[in-house]
């Protein structure tokens, strides 16, 4: 059996790949420590909500933010985030 290899990686192409620049704003509020909601992000950076709301998937997704509470809202409910430990190390 022959022995595996792993192919060494580019990371920095793999992060230029994915530095969407609203994701990179997403990620600097995510740096003040502070809790954000989809809505709250949408309504500081000003682009649409279902943009922030896709990026913040990502980031959720990625294990960077993780969800800290829910509030009930108009008959929805609203998520809110914080930095994870792997964001701010």
């Amino acid at each position: 059996m022959a022995a595996s290899r792993k192919a060494a990686i580019n990371w920095e192409a793999f992060a230029r790949s994915q530095a969407h620049p609203l994701k990179l704003r997403i990620v600097d509020m995510f740096g003040t420590g502070e809790e954000f909601s989809p809505m709250m992000l949408h309504t500081e950076l000003g682009d649409p909500l279902g943009n922030v709301s896709y990026h913040v998937r990502a980031l959720l997704d990625a294990g960077l933010i993780e969800l800290v509470r829910t509030e009930p809202r108009r008959g929805a409910i609203e998520h809110f985030y914080r930095a994870s430990a792997a964001l701010l190390s």
